[in-house]
């Protein structure tokens, strides 16, 4: 239904801040005749011109912002990567946190754009499940399943994109017992709360297309080898006009001034339609350089020309927006 009103999740602090502003950015601008009910999980570190600046963007496509601050002591000593940091465990408080009249939550990362129309996500029925999802870009590695202790057949979910039903998360205590699984299975966790909720959810996860979470990291040569040839056939699908794009793994689109890859055009285009156009980081030339030589050497994405003309268009995508 077109028009209603979306709840969202958001789980930030000082330093993320901005890339989420260009993601609400590109959210509010691709889905105009709707509202958004904003709940952004954070910490003290936000700073009140930071917070005046989302008010700001979310007053302006008749929205509305929540600051719910989280105190992040509990989460402190678990499991953590140099990239991904302590907000990220916020959303596995979810279900408490958020009013009790809300039934499902769109959770949205900050490395994301929003590239097309969202509410046939959020229609999307979840009454069966704890939530849906996308497969995540290494779904094929078997350390996974053997590391977190189950089949493979259920694949492995991405959690930056999610829609969570929190009468499920409620009714069957999922937060408590996330929080359990960490302290007890610290050495199995390596991707943080995405680990958790495959490894305590994967019975009940639904899979959807790959539009609703299209990872950069779909296009990597190194990665496109390992897929089977269902997967590879909705990549070429799904990749010329994603729905939600995932910038993935360390390289970002606003990790170099110069940086360049399927899709970076579009993150510069909201970026520079933002409240936050200084989101990026204007790294020195040798850095560049030195990123540029190691992509000579090892080819990054696929090369075949079917795939490659699909890329060219995808990354073209941001001129319809002018």
């Amino acid at each position: 239904m077109r028009g209603e009103r979306v709840n969202l999740l958001l789980g930030t602090d000082a330093r993320y801040a901005p890339y989420y502003g260009v993601m609400l950015t590109s959210l509010f601008m691709n889905n105009k005749e709707s509202q958004f009910d904003v709940y952004m999980f954070t910490d003290d570190t936000l700073a009140e011109k930071e917070t005046k600046k989302f008010n700001r963007l979310v007053d302006e496509y008749n929205s509305q912002l929540h600051v719910i601050v989280v105190d992040p002591s509990e989460m402190k000593s678990f499991p953590k990567t140099t990239r991904i940091s302590v907000p990220a465990y916020y959303r596995l408080r979810a279900s408490s946190l958020l009013p009790k009249e809300i039934h499902r939550v769109l959770y949205l990362d900050g490395d994301i754009i929003v590239n097309g129309n969202i509410i046939p996500l959020w229609n999307t029925d979840i009454s069966n499940y704890a939530f849906a999802g996308v497969v995540d870009t290494i779904y094929y590695d078997d350390e996974i399943y053997y590391r977190l202790g189950y089949d493979k057949s259920y694949r492995y979910y991405n959690a930056g994109m999610a829609l969570y039903n929190l009468d499920y998360w409620r009714k069957n205590n999922v937060s408590d017992n996330a929080i359990q699984y960490i302290e007890q299975n610290r050495d199995r966790i390596k991707w943080m709360d995405q680990d958790v909720v495959n490894a305590l959810l994967f019975k009940e996860i639904k899979r959807l297309p790959l539009r609703f979470n299209f990872q950069n990291k779909f296009l990597l040569s190194s990665e496109w080898k390992h897929f089977d040839s269902d997967f590879c056939e909705e990549v070429l699908r799904e990749m010329c006009n994603p729905v939600i794009i995932h910038y993935c793994g360390p390289d970002k689109p606003w990790s170099f001034r110069y940086y360049h890859s399927p899709y970076s055009e579009l993150y510069h285009y909201y970026r520079k339609k933002s409240l936050w156009t200084n989101a990026e980081v204007r790294s020195p030339l040798f850095k560049y350089l030195k990123f540029l030589l190691k992509k000579m050497i090892k080819h990054r994405y696929i090369d075949d020309s079917l795939s490659e003309k699909y890329i060219q268009e995808a990354d073209g995508l941001y001129k319809l927006r002018n």
